[in-house]
């Protein structure tokens, strides 16, 4: 789930979030996890938004490509819940009309680029393309190794057109 699992359920604080990605950019054991979870928890709040897309740009590409890994795993099936396929079903429904809102925080964009559903990281993807800032840019560098031929070529398209690169494509062996 995108946003506190919780509505109750106070946002991370940003100091939180930047120390999260400082751990992470650091290699320290289980840091990606961690920021998986604060991010996913703070991805509606602007403050938690503002302060993750200005931490982190500092990642290195494996780490990047871990919380790739940690967003799909997370928004498949959320740790500590049970669910099958109806429930999954339905989260992805609902995420699929978010994309296109467009009061969506960057952040959520962003996370939503990260799903394991190829139409929602395809919307994801188009959007950022289309009206996304550049903090984003690190989330189309993902998609530049999408298994979707569309998605692939379209974040490889808008990579080029600004000037970026995308790292070579990740050893599953070594995340």
């Amino acid at each position: 789930m995108i946003g506190a699992e919780h509505p109750q359920d106070p946002p991370p604080a940003p100091a939180e979030v930047a120390a999260a990605c400082a751990a992470a950019r650091e290699g320290a054991p289980g840091a990606v996890a961690v920021l998986v979870g604060l991010l996913l928890a703070g991805a509606g709040d602007a403050e938690v938004s503002a302060a993750a897309l200005a931490a982190l740009p500092g990642l290195d590409d494996r780490a990047w490509h871990r919380l790739d890994l940690g967003f799909r795993r997370e928004l498949w099936q959320p740790s500590g819940r049970s669910g099958g396929a109806p429930e999954q079903a339905g989260r992805t429904r609902a995420l699929r009309l978010r994309v296109h809102r467009r009061d969506l925080s960057p952040l959520c964009l962003g996370i939503a680029a990260c799903h394991p559903d190829a139409f929602v990281r395809g919307a994801a993807v188009a959007r950022i393309i289309a009206d996304g800032p550049d903090e984003l840019l690190p989330f189309l560098r993902l998609r530049a190794h999408d298994w979707v031929p569309e998605i692939r070529r379209q974040a490889r398209a808008a990579l080029l057109a600004a000037g970026a690169t995308w790292p070579e494509a990740p050893d599953p062996t070594s995340l």
